[in-house]
């Protein structure tokens, strides 16, 4: 059971701590932990054991549910197509200044690179 559980905990101290990334550990340690449960419930049979074996197998099919589906990202729907004329836009850059589709104009091309964040 306690691999079943350190999954979360050990996500909750990375989210603490601003680590931000994908959290396959969880999941694998559930599967892992309940795999372990199921182990210990055909060494000795009883009907505690089997129920925990059970919940932690239901525990570990949601945790892949969520990472697999919950977690996906959609696809994407980008603002304009092929062909279409760039609408008007404004914005703040990172130092804070206004920046708008007039600052663009020029006798230079322009490229514009569009980075979806990662949070």
């Amino acid at each position: 059971m306690l691999l079943a559980v350190a999954g979360p905990v050990i996500y909750a101290v990375q989210v603490q701590n601003k680590s931000l990334m994908a959290p396959w550990y969880v999941p694998i340690l559930a599967t892992l932990g309940a795999f372990s449960m199921i182990w210990s419930s055909v060494q000795r049979r009883t009907i505690w054991r089997w129920g925990t074996a059970g919940m932690g197998l239901l525990f570990a099919a949601f945790l892949w549910l969520m990472m697999l589906v919950g977690m996906a990202t959609p696809a994407y729907q980008g603002p304009v197509t092929v062909g279409q004329a760039f609408p008007n836009f404004e914005t703040r850059l990172a130092s804070g200044e206004a920046f708008q589709q007039g600052d663009l104009k020029g006798d230079k091309n322009t490229v514009l690179v569009f980075y979806r964040g990662h949070w």
